[in-house]
């Protein structure tokens, strides 16, 4: 262009981008981020982006005063934004290929090779013509040719491959990350093709900045990185962050531990006031120097940091050492925490994020007591036997291999047994025999519960059908309900679907319920209780004595019976004070005029006694121990203690 003569500057969508990347840019630059290879990848992307969308207003001008400048710099200037454009869709296929690969030690080989790719692709433009246009009737300014042709033939196939990757690899990332893929792969698309059609909208550079906004907004967003309350990283971070650090081969360490305390808290001062006392541990846990903090859930945290320094790890040790001394505030009070602390110093022992992140769940869900728990050989041998007890309860249920056993349960009023407990038993593939007090706790704790809580019910209805053990004068069966049942709003209408699939009268069978399962779901289950009893059931309150007994559960709930535990009933006879607390327990159950049923009578001398105290019911070894379908049958049938009149 000549001095004198208007210039065609049609840069309208580029300085909106160029607005949009300056703001993502400083907003990316101030955030904490673990950095991750996602991170990196999109600060890469913001650059190259920025670059380009710069590279596109020079090359703007440079073909406005391409009579005046030197002609080799105006086509090195508008090559190289083409060759920005290119590098854009390179970037968008490696932020793929990066989210692909999280924990993947190819994933740099593979960009190296792909990068070496892409520096050829570059050299090819020193050999390829370029032309330019300038109207200004219509104010179009763009480039063409054989360059410019080039720079579509690749961006489109990166493209294709980021959208093929996407297509395949697209539920490996969840819908959450899947989703805004496809608009910006969309996105870039759509510029392009307009660009193509009509060389007078030059919308490309803003595309590029739509594009890293939308990344930013839907998949590195901090926001959806850190933990509200505490200004922690999530769960997911740390995954990360292990999957960052074995991929690079960096040795690491993770310090995770609960809050015991957040549940009597709660209970306590009321869940604002637990919150606030969570938000005081995370005070406390930011002075430490060099670590990365992570929420796992609502009252567990963990530590992350570079076993490199091995000063780093201690500090935290020293910290983790202190906590329960010091002391927090909770409303107008100070408190001591109790916490349970997994230590995992040793990252070779394990090979993936998946693997640490069961291991230290497994530790803390499994830990009740005081102490630090180090993960190594021995502690791994137990979460690999957690592990094994998970597998064969989901093969055990996938296989209806669970059994169902039956105690008898004798009245001393009617001088017979009027009803069995029904209690699930498990033997493995190899046809070991497994413990229900090993295996019910794990079941709790992976959901697994409610699903054997169902076969339980399921196939004691298809006793009932099968034998009529009415006949024999069992007039009722008891199932346990566990705390995953009674925390469900709708168990009732489950369990009344299951007794009405199988033609059960549901007065034929009474649920039996833990202190535990009452706590964590009040009124759900106070609702359904009703429910059944009006329908014909009955509830009876189990293990009374075991733990924290709460007088409000017998006041507030509708028992009709309640079952005290063996070690209540044992105690009576071991010292003075078990014979004075089960002496209490009895006629205080008597006076809220509760049937009671002694558990764990084994010998004359404990069925004498609970008998001298009027106890209505009495289970145990004394009489039976626990038997299959066919042999409780024979065993009532055959008693000389008699069955009642059906």
């Amino acid at each position: 262009m000549k001095e004198g003569d208007d210039l065609v500057i049609n840069i309208q969508f580029q300085i909106c981008g160029l607005v949009i990347l300056i703001l993502v840019a400083a907003l990316y630059v101030k955030r904490r981020t673990i950095w991750i290879n996602t991170d990196r990848i999109f600060g890469v992307f913001i650059a190259i982006t920025l670059f380009s969308t710069i590279a596109d207003i020079a090359s703007i001008y440079t073909i406005n005063f391409r009579d005046s400048i030197s002609p080799l710099f105006n086509e090195f200037v508008c090559k190289l934004y083409l060759y920005t454009l290119t590098l854009a869709s390179f970037i968008t296929l490696i932020y793929l290929v990066a989210e692909v690969c999280r924990n993947d030690k190819r994933f740099f080989k593979l960009v190296g090779y792909m990068s070496l790719a892409m520096v050829a692709v570059g050299v090819a433009y020193i050999f390829l013509p370029i032309e330019y246009h300038v109207n200004k009737a219509d104010e179009s300014i763009y480039t063409l040719g054989p360059a410019v042709i080039y720079t579509y033939v690749v961006s489109v196939i990166l493209l294709v491959l980021s959208v093929t990757g996407n297509m395949v690899f697209g539920t490996h990332r969840g819908r959450y990350r899947h989703n805004p893929v496809t608009v910006i792969l969309t996105t870039f698309i759509i510029a392009a093709g307009i660009q193509f059609v009509n060389n007078q909208i030059l919308i490309v550079s803003f595309a590029e900045s739509v594009a890293v906004l939308l990344i930013y907004l839907f998949m590195e967003n901090p926001a959806d990185k850190m933990d509200e309350e505490t200004g922690f990283y999530t769960s997911g971070m740390l995954k990360a962050y292990i999957d960052r650090q074995y991929m690079m081969g960096e040795r690491f360490f993770i310090v995770a531990f609960s809050v015991n305390s957040y549940d009597v808290v709660t209970r306590t001062f009321g869940i604002n006031n637990a919150a606030n006392l969570l938000k005081n541990v995370a005070v406390y846990l930011r002075e430490l120097d060099e670590v990365q903090l992570f929420r796992l859930g609502e009252y567990r945290f963990a530590i992350a940091g570079s076993y490199e320094n091995e000063e780093i790890f201690n500090n935290v040790m020293r910290y983790m050492n202190e906590i329960e001394k010091k002391e927090f505030a909770v409303s107008n009070t100070q408190i001591t925490i109790n916490t349970d602390i997994c230590v995992f110093n040793d990252s070779e022992l394990l090979n993936n994020s998946d693997e640490v992140l069961y291991c230290i769940n497994s530790i803390l869900s499994g830990h009740t007591g005081d102490g630090i728990i180090d993960i190594n050989k021995n502690s791994l041998e137990d979460v690999n036997w957690r592990s094994s007890i998970e597998d064969t309860l989901r093969w055990a249920i996938d296989n209806d291999k669970f059994m169902v056993y039956y105690q008898p349960i004798y009245s001393i009023e009617k001088q017979c047994f009027v009803s069995f407990e029904a209690l699930v038993r498990l033997w493995d593939e190899k046809g070991t025999f497994i413990a229900p007090d090993e295996f019910i706790p794990i079941a709790e704790q992976n959901g697994l519960i409610a699903d054997i809580d169902m076969i339980v019910l399921k196939k004691v209805c298809r006793f009932i059908n099968d034998t009529d053990p009415n006949q024999y004068g069992i007039k009722y069966i008891e199932v346990n309900l566990s705390a995953v049942q009674c925390m469900n709003s709708g168990f009732a209408a489950d369990l009344k679907r299951v007794m009405d699939d199988y033609g059960v009268p549901i007065e034929y069978i009474h649920f039996e319920i833990t202190e535990t399962a009452m706590a964590n779901s009040k009124q759900s289950l106070s609702d359904n209780m009703h429910k059944l009893i009006g329908l014909g059931s009955a509830f009876f309150l189990d293990d009374y004595g075991s733990g924290y007994a709460n007088l409000n559960f017998l006041i507030d709930f509708p028992f009709r019976a309640v079952k005290l535990d063996k070690e209540l009933v044992w105690s009576f006879f071991n010292n003075k004070k078990g014979e004075i607390a089960t002496r209490f327990s009895i006629d205080m159950l008597k006076s809220l005029d509760m049937e009671i049923v002694a558990e764990g009578i084994e010998t004359k001398e404990q069925f004498n006694a609970m008998k001298d105290f009027e106890v209505e019911y009495i289970q145990g070894y004394y009489f039976s121990r626990p038997l299959n379908e066919n042999d409780v049958i024979d065993f009532v049938r055959n008693s000389p203690l008699g069955a009642a009149t059906a």
